[in-house]
């Protein structure tokens, strides 16, 4: 799971990390730290930043996950399959907010 590259990606060119900083209540060193996998942040945090950015907790851990995280019971392909209209289906969701 890659939780700051997915912060990173819902972050995006709509706010810089100060901006994310200011609006959530923390530095734009810690954001920084989040983003770059050196440091974990809170549940409280990622609610915040959900919120600020109009995203949902489980669409940013959707965005988060890596085909490890997948569970041993399901298989690569129907993972893979599952992924992709995942993928789709948020596309939609974020073309239309």
């Amino acid at each position: 799971m890659n939780l700051g590259s997915a912060i990173k990606k819902v972050r995006g060119s709509a706010f810089t990390q100060k901006q994310i900083a200011e609006l959530t209540g923390v530095t734009n060193v810690y954001v920084s730290l989040v983003e770059n996998n050196k440091r974990e942040c809170s549940l409280s945090w990622l609610r915040k930043f959900a919120e600020v950015t109009g995203k949902s907790v489980p669409a940013i851990f959707y965005l988060a996950m890596d085909p490890g995280d997948r569970p041993e019971s399901c298989s690569a392909l129907s993972f893979d399959i599952a992924k992709l209209d995942m993928d789709i289906s948020f596309k939609r969701i974020f073309e239309i907010l």
